[in-house]
């Protein structure tokens, strides 16, 4: 919604003083930064001095736009005139000469300001808008805070030529100091960028050598015992997992920055989101020997959350608690009311946080020590990921600390949901890995029929054999036509497809599933490494009944196949053979 706030004519070049010294007083009263005055300050004069040059005379209207969910507050000027307009197309989209330098009037105004629209056509005129984002960093301005600030713009008085003059000296060095500042910020922020790739390069490639070490030590060994099968296959899934969450981390904080993650928000027991939280670190905890205790509030505590990806904070806190503290260390977490938020500490007695970090712990790529002798120091950009969780959540994440050595504390704060409730309401979107230890496969899902489609060879092997080891029956096929002509023949309660199949797609695949009459009412599980959104709706659109990332979370399956109803129908004698 707009509001009004004043107007003034624009009729020679004493009016373009005082409609840049309006301009000023607009953007103090609302809260904008030297450097976003000073450059909706020139990009109005600007303007302003074309309507005097072409039109001879003009209006400039000052409006303030509330937030929605496309933009933020923001201060709109809107400059028109009854001048001989041009043809809007002759403009340079991006504001330079064809030399390459920066052009001024019009066209140079649109790189000053956040949104630029312009209508003219010859003979009728121009109009041009300019907008001035609010920072997010600024509190937001309710409608009752409205009416005293157009009044105090209403009582404020403009400007000699001289004092103009003067302000506009004054202006001129702050921003100039601003720039040396956001220059220096952007000198470390690259920095900050080749240490975080120097980073992931060695975070990448330890578990890929680990793992590439084990497999060469288990291929070389002749009589390999059962035991040295099974500590080389712990290592390689350890490694993987480590692997998995870089991964995960990377994309996720990428998708937030860019706004692409959408929260299934439901009422959870919060409880519940910190005992699974604590199952998921409960190896990184105990590998350390960190005694942890667990404050838990003293009655139900329910939140609107998203359950996978609030224990993914969780998981994060916890994860770096246990990181940088050294071995034997403690870890409390503590569960209290705060005022209508609920608060969550997590702290520990580890290395601490110096005081000149404090400010930046949340920083993308932000890492206390870059030295080559760090272990496990991860990547800088959980914390990111945790605040900008916490951001979607309407919650927020602080840190403590007194100093090196002295451990830390992050306090997550989230709204409390109020109403009583009688049990959490679950979307049917991403099964949890948690729900796979309420009881054993076998008891619910022995003799379900399970199709895999993948032309990974090895990845379906290995996956059928710890379907079958838990008393499936599996069926495998490496292309889709050939899992289509299988599927015919199976008639599989379960289909576990990859998207990325030689000849026919998965997508295919699943449609064609779907027509037919034996196999329409089968589970359709999309696997696949492509993540995005938009991947995601093809599969809803195909047919998918859900969409599991690889590498495949087995639990995550396994809690799909024990909650299909199959009646108890036989599992045919026969068994398809491999394609």
């Amino acid at each position: 919604m707009m509001h009004r706030l004043l107007s003034a004519r624009i009729e020679n070049d004493q009016a373009l003083v005082r409609i840049r010294d309006r301009t000023r007083q607009v953007g103090d009263a609302f809260g904008l930064d030297n450097l976003q005055r000073t450059r909706l300050i020139t990009a109005v004069s600007e303007v302003a001095r074309n309507v005097v040059q072409h039109a001879g005379s003009g209006l400039i209207e000052f409006s303030f736009r509330e937030e929605d969910e496309h933009a933020p507050q923001a201060i709109v000027a809107t400059i028109s005139d009854g001048g001989p307009g041009f043809d809007v197309a002759a403009l340079p989209a991006n504001g330079q000469r064809a030399d390459g330098k920066v052009m001024l009037g019009i066209s140079g105004s649109r790189r000053l300001v956040d949104h630029f629209d312009i209508v003219s056509a010859p003979g009728k005129g121009t109009r041009v808008t300019l907008e001035m984002h609010r920072s997010h960093a600024q509190p937001v301005i309710s409608r009752n805070e409205l009416a005293p600030l157009m009044e105090q713009l209403a009582r404020r008085k403009t400007q000699t030529p001289v004092e103009e003059l003067e302000q506009q000296n004054r202006e001129m060095l702050l921003t100039l100091d601003e720039l040396r500042l956001r220059q220096a910020d952007l000198e470390k922020a690259d920095e900050r960028k080749d240490e975080f790739l120097a980073m992931l390069a060695h975070e990448l490639r330890n578990p890929l050598s680990a793992i590439g070490t084990a497999l060469e030590l288990l291929k070389r060994k002749q009589n390999a015992s059962e035991a040295d099968v099974h500590r080389l296959a712990d290592l390689v899934a350890r490694q993987t997992a480590q692997l998995t969450r870089l991964v995960n981390d990377l994309l996720d904080v990428s998708r937030v920055s860019r706004g692409k993650i959408d929260l299934a928000l439901a009422p959870v027991l919060l409880t519940d989101i910190i005992d699974h939280a604590l199952e998921t670190t409960h190896g990184a905890i105990s590998a350390r020997h960190h005694q942890l205790d667990y404050v838990a509030p003293a009655e139900e505590v329910w939140i609107s959350a998203d359950n996978i990806r609030f224990r993914q904070i969780l998981s994060n806190l916890l994860h770096n608690a246990a990181r940088y503290t050294p071995e034997r260390g403690r870890i409390t977490i503590r569960v209290r009311r705060d005022k209508a938020n609920v608060a969550i500490d997590i702290e520990d007695n580890g290395i601490g946080i110096e005081a000149d970090m404090l400010p930046r712990v949340f920083d993308l790529f932000m890492q206390a020590d870059t030295g080559l002798a760090r272990q496990d120091t991860g990547l800088g950009i959980g914390l990111t990921l945790v605040q900008r969780l916490l951001h979607l959540h309407g919650g927020n994440v602080t840190v403590h600390s007194a100093g090196l050595g002295k451990g830390s504390r992050f306090t997550v704060r989230v709204p409390e949901l109020q109403r009583e409730m009688s049990a959490p309401v679950i979307t049917p979107a991403e099964p949890t890995a948690s729900a796979a230890v309420a009881e054993p496969a076998a008891a619910t899902a022995q003799g379900v029929r399970i199709l895999l489609i993948d032309d990974n060879v090895d990845a379906v092997h290995t996956l059928r054999q710890l379907l079958e080891d838990v008393g499936h029956v599996v069926a495998e096929a490496h292309s889709g036509e050939r899992g289509l002509a299988v599927a015919q023949l199976f008639a599989p309660n379960v289909v576990v497809i990859d998207i990325g199949l030689p000849g026919i797609d998965g997508f295919q695949v699943a449609q064609q599933i779907r027509a037919k009459q034996a196999t329409a009412a089968s589970l359709l599980v999309a696997l696949s490494g492509y993540t995005s959104d938009t991947m995601r709706q093809r599969g809803r659109d195909a047919g998918f009944d859900q969409y599991l990332n690889k590498p495949v979370d087995i639990d995550a399956l396994e809690a799909m196949i024990r909650a299909l109803d199959v009646g108890g129908t036989d599992a045919p004698a026969m068994q398809p053979s491999v394609a």
